[in-house]
């Protein structure tokens, strides 16, 4: 009688143990969620960046304001972080108007980047046709980018105090 119920312990050890590394198994073979792409935040689209903007006064104190090319502009750059943050080395930004005109490249470890530009400005006749995208450089592998999204943008016309343009002399 003890032999049977041994026999009976046995295999339900057995049966619990075999259950627990199958288990085990599985879990190790479970595939990791798919990378969650970047998205752009800001600026939205077709958002308009403000020229000549007083509230860089507190920010290029160095620079002050300039006579002719107004106080600058800034461009606050954000989007969601790549996930799994794991791979990621950093971000490129780039920015660029056209398809002709060289991009903009920055390179950044953070999902956010304060473009500042203090004493410039662009001219009217290049306002327009301002596009950006970030893309994911991964720790020493190729991130997959499908299709990055590319956002544009346009900036007002720089108008001084008096309304006149701003110029470069």
């Amino acid at each position: 009688m003890a032999t049977k119920h041994l026999r009976s312990f046995l295999t339900l050890v057995t049966a619990l143990v075999s259950m627990t590394c199958i288990g085990n198994a599985v879990a190790a073979r479970r595939v990791p969620p798919p990378p969650t792409p970047v998205e752009l935040l800001a600026p939205v689209a077709n958002a308009e960046i403000v020229q000549n903007d007083p509230a860089l006064a507190t920010v290029c104190t160095n620079a002050g304001l300039n006579a002719t090319h107004g106080y600058g502009f800034r461009i606050t750059f954000d989007w969601t972080d790549y996930l799994p943050a794991t791979k990621v080395k950093n971000y490129t930004l780039e920015f660029h108007r056209g398809l002709s005109a060289p991009p903009l490249l920055v390179d950044t470890t953070a999902s956010t980047y304060d473009y500042i530009a203090c004493n410039a400005f662009v001219i009217d006749t290049n306002v327009s046709d301002w596009h950006w995208t970030v893309t994911v450089v991964g720790k020493g592998q190729t991130v997959p980018v499908q299709n990055p999204e590319s956002r544009a943008f346009t900036f007002s016309l720089c108008r001084l105090s008096n309304l006149s343009p701003c110029i470069a002399p």
